[in-house]
Formats: C-alpha cells, sequence, structure tokens
C-alpha cells in the first residue's frame, strides 16, 4: 500500500508540474484511508457544469450563450463512468447525462438543424433510457431537413439511429477506430458433406438483406449441443459468415 501511494504521489507531481501550486492535485492521509484534492476547474464534470450555468444566468447575452453551451458539450467525451458497474454508477451516469441532455437542448433552441448537437442529444435521451424519444428527435429532424433543406441527415446521424435501432447499448463515437477482436472460433473442418441446399438458402437471405437497410434479416440455426452447427455455419460464402462471426468472437 505504502509503496503505491508513494508511486502515485510521485505521478501527481509530474502531471501537475505545469500547473499553479495551490491547483496541483494533492493526496492526503485521512482516518480512514486517502484523498485525493483536486482544483475543481481541473475537472471536466465541473468546467461543464460552470459553462452551462454562466449560459442559463440571465446576464449571459444571447451572442455568447451558444458559444460557452458549445464549449461545455465539447467536455463531454463518451460515457462518464464507462465500465463501471454498480448501483451507484448507473444512477450517477444517467443524473450526468441529463445535465448533458439540458445542455444540449438549450442549444438546438438557438440552432434547431446544427447534427452535432443532435447527436449529442440522441445519446443522452438513449443513455438515460428515453430510446423511443431518441428515435421521435431523429424522425423530426429528418423531416424538418428534407421539407427545409430538401436534405437527408449526414452519415454521422445516420449511423447513431442505425445503432439505437439495433439496441446498441452505447452506440461507438461516429469515425472511432473499431476494437480489435480476436479470432476464437474453432478451426474449419477439412471436408463437409451435405446441407448444401441450407447453405444457398441462407446464403441467399443475406444477399437480399441489403435491398431492405432499415429491416433486419434474423435465421435461426437450431440443434442439440455438438450435431455441428458451427461446422456447418463455417461454410458460408465470406460475406454472409462476416455478418454471422464478425470478426470471429461470435457464435451462430
Amino acid at each position: 500500500m505504502h509503496a503505491n501511494v508513494t508511486h502515485l504521489r510521485r505521478l501527481l507531481v509530474v502531471t501537475g508540474a505545469e500547473l499553479h501550486e495551490q491547483a496541483r492535485p494533492v493526496l492526503v492521509r485521512q482516518s480512514g484511508g486517502y484523498t485525493l484534492h483536486v482544483d475543481q476547474h481541473q475537472i471536466d464534470l465541473h468546467r461543464f457544469r460552470t459553462l452551462a450555468s454562466r449560459a442559463r444566468h440571465r446576464s449571459c447575452p444571447d451572442s455568447e450563450r451558444a458559444t460557452i453551451l458549445r464549449e461545455a458539450l465539447d467536455l463531454w467525451s463518451g460515457q462518464a463512468l464507462c465500465g463501471v458497474a454498480g448501483q451507484w454508477p448507473t444512477l450517477t451516469r444517467s443524473r450526468w447525462s441529463m445535465e448533458r441532455l439540458d445542455a444540449a437542448v438549450a442549444l438546438l433552441a438557438d440552432f434547431p438543424f446544427a447534427e452535432p448537437l443532435i447527436v449529442v442529444l440522441m445519446r443522452a435521451l438513449h443513455a438515460t433510457g428515453r430510446r423511443a424519444e431518441a428515435l421521435e428527435r431523429y424522425a423530426s429532424t429528418r423531416t424538418h431537413l428534407v421539407d427545409e433543406l430538401g436534405a437527408d441527415p449526414g452519415p454521422e446521424l445516420q449511423a447513431l439511429h442505425h445503432a439505437i435501432l439495433r439496441g446498441d447499448a452505447d452506440p461507438p463515437a461516429f469515425g472511432s477506430a473499431p476494437v480489435a477482436v480476436p479470432a476464437l472460433l474453432p478451426m474449419s473442418i477439412r471436408s463437409f458433406i451435405g446441407r448444401r441446399r441450407e447453405l444457398a438458402l441462407l446464403d441467399a437471405a443475406h444477399a437480399t438483406s441489403g435491398a431492405h437497410p432499415t429491416a433486419v434479416t434474423v435465421a435461426a440455426v437450431s440443434g442439440a449441443a455438438g450435431v455441428g452447427k458451427t461446422a456447418w455455419a463455417h461454410q458460408l460464402s465470406p460475406s454472409a459468415a462476416r455478418a454471422i462471426f464478425g470478426t470471429g468472437s461470435g457464435t451462430p
């Protein structure tokens, strides 16, 4: 414990070297453990709240409100407390997402066609369990864009819409690098006999799924354990196999 605390304190000295002495993070020993003292201006959540409060104040000029709210929203980079399980993190994520949602709604009042803001709003709605409202926001945005500008939503907004339709718990940011997943599927057998008709049916279903991008094609392969379901799926065409196995960690 003492060695880890000493190492952490050294890291804090290095990371806080460029800060004013009173703003540097300090690890303090207290009764029952340690407390990390950090200047609030170094914490994104507190900076966001300060900016959002400034924008809501009646003395804030209209010409500055949008800039301040945009600066506040730019502090968010992904889901808060991502990967932390438990009741408290879940409730905290929901509460913070509502704060983010309020800021996005306030800014959209001035820029109703700003798609990056609509993305933020839809993500916040989805994160707080308001999936239907997120989808409704997309539908109304698309209608307004088509009626007013004669254009469909951009690729980022469309990708988020499709991710929410699929039920993704935390839709990835548009353009983010995919996470590499190791290939964990068993090796394919050297020879396979039979089931050609079933393979052709599934290949055909996959080939025609692109004609209906809003529909989800579902194919079920059933059977007792060990009868060869995975070996059979290995025989599909490469494009159909990728749809089932993805990067190699799924099972049919």
